[in-house]
């Protein structure tokens, strides 16, 4: 066949880089002949990178959502039960196991409530004005049985109480970033 083939490789510059290009051959009527154009196509195949790996990471945000959801939905019986059972024991140490319990499940489903909140696309919230000293209490809370008992999460506040105006999800999402590349950082456990 006479008509040009098109074939994606790799080629190193004269710099030593290794770029992406489209082939096209095409050979010459009448003459054992070819004609070879090279045209590079690196910055389209880093486009395409790029967004298989966001498509990649919405569906695993809406998977993670479902999960989330299920799970909550789960711990509800769990939460009413174990009230229940707190509710009718007379024995002072069985109410304590059943305590632990509660507050158990109560930390699961607010885990589940935050991944809820961070699977979500859509922006539920709005800029708020927001308490950062209790703020970031709440998050501490949160995010201890997450990075682990090998690492020390310490949080300095000033006695002053500070406030700032800032979506509480864009904060969430800033916070889970620096605690989880500081927990990467310290495999062994730490401060």
């Amino acid at each position: 066949s006479l008509a040009p083939r098109q074939y994606e490789s790799k080629i190193r510059d004269r710099n030593g880089n290794i770029k992406d290009v489209l082939l096209t051959v095409g050979m010459i009527p009448y003459t054992k002949k070819s004609v070879v154009s090279i045209f590079d196509i690196s910055e389209r195949k880093k486009i395409q990178q790029q967004l298989i790996h966001a498509q990649k990471m919405e569906s695993l945000g809406l998977l993670s959502g479902r999960i989330a959801h299920e799970f909550k939905n789960l711990l509800t019986p769990i939460l009413g039960y174990a009230q229940i059972i707190y509710n009718k024991i007379e024995d002072e140490s069985l109410k304590n196991y059943t305590q632990k319990i509660i507050e158990s499940a109560e930390k699961a489903r607010y885990i589940s409530q935050q991944l809820l909140s961070f699977s979500r696309k859509e922006e539920i919230e709005g800029i708020q004005k927001i308490n950062l000293n209790n703020y970031l209490t709440d998050f501490s809370r949160f995010v201890q049985p997450i990075i682990g008992t090998d690492i020390e999460l310490r949080i300095n506040l000033p006695e002053k109480e500070i406030f700032y105006e800032i979506n509480p999800t864009h904060l969430e999402v800033i916070l889970m970033n620096f605690v989880t590349n500081a927990r990467d950082a310290m495999p062994k456990g730490g401060q």
